[in-house]
């Protein structure tokens, strides 16, 4: 059934039109912030956005799953997150209209005979997809939610398998380009290096250590880290460094000093200008906000739904993506 009232207002966001399927939801959003905004969320179903007007500059997005993890710094128009990934996502004050296309995992899958299997290679991929024809592919669903016609939901439903398919392409190809076996760190080192710097207290530990517990030299480490993850070792440690600081900032028991401390820092006046370098926003800053709202952490940006509600039955747990 597709909407085109104004459903939910509130908490800067309107929902504008919204079209429920069997197995996807397709949600058009309209977004106003006068403050900047951080939070990490992890969906449990697909989902693509399209920024449908110019995106915001200053955005920040990195995608994790597993040990992997995507590139932060540009997150683009178009991009496309799965189920089970972890983001970490910077908005800056600003408004903003998006498409939200959330889909079934197990759908997906059936619909495009394609299952991700994540690398940090296709996670950065997926921050920033430069794909005309699936660009073009969602620009039609967001006219038809928008303003339906006779057939609107047939045709619906025949676009978003379209897309789903551009889609699993897309990915399809990022795959094939990763870097061939014997060139790239192996999934045992690679889990022994995400251990390792998420039991260290501290920014950066030393890259001898790191090379230590892989087996091989250091300059060898660094070059495979980078074939493997399409990052350097300092810009991994950067977001493993933000995301673990996050959520010692989310226990208000810690004082400031202290959580400067766990991050690696013996005062808090470095240990403030290293975490707004890193994301935009200083420690007590984000630490406000998570008392201010912490009711609607998780609907900010890429959350569940702006208005409470649980997608269909068919894709439970959504996510919306920022830009």
């Amino acid at each position: 059934m597709i909407s085109q009232t104004e459903i939910v207002r509130g908490n800067e966001a309107v929902l504008e039109a919204e079209l429920l399927l069997a197995q996807v939801v397709v949600r058009l959003w309209s977004l106003d912030w006068t403050t900047p905004l951080a939070n990490e969320v992890r969906p449990d179903a697909h989902f693509m956005a399209l920024g449908l007007t110019v995106p915001l500059s200053g955005s920040r997005l990195s995608i994790r799953a597993n040990q992997y993890m995507g590139d932060a710094r540009h997150p683009g128009r178009l991009a496309f997150a799965g189920a089970g990934t972890s983001f970490d996502a910077f908005l800056p004050s600003g408004s903003l209209r998006v498409l939200i296309v959330e889909s079934d995992p197990d759908w997906f899958e059936t619909i495009t005979g394609f299952r991700p299997q994540w690398q940090s290679r296709m996670l950065s991929a997926c921050v920033n997809i430069q794909y005309p024809q699936l660009v073009q592919c969602l620009l039609n669903l967001a006219g038809e939610v928008q303003a339906p016609g006779l057939g609107s939901e047939r045709l619906a439903e025949s676009i978003v398998t379209e897309a789903a398919i551009h889609m699993a392409r897309y990915l399809a190809r990022v795959s094939s380009e990763t870097a061939a076996p014997g060139q790239v760190l192996a999934d045992w080192q690679m889990r022994r290096i995400s251990s390792h710097f998420e039991y260290y207290d501290g920014y950066m530990p030393k890259v001898a250590d790191l090379a230590a517990i892989c087996g091989i030299g250091e300059r060898h480490l660094h070059r495979l880290f980078k074939q493997t993850t399409g990052r350097t070792i300092c810009d991994y440690a950067r977001d493993i460094w933000v995301s673990k600081t996050k959520r010692q900032l989310a226990d208000t028991a810690l004082a400031l000093k202290e959580v400067a401390a766990v991050a690696g820092f013996s005062d808090t006046c470095h240990f403030a200008t290293a975490f707004r370098r890193a994301t935009g926003v200083t420690p007590r800053a984000f630490r406000e906000r998570l008392l201010v709202s912490s009711a609607q952490a998780d609907q900010f940006a890429i959350g569940p739904d702006w208005s409470g509600e649980r997608p269909s039955s068919a894709v439970a747990g959504g996510a919306s993506y920022l830009e």
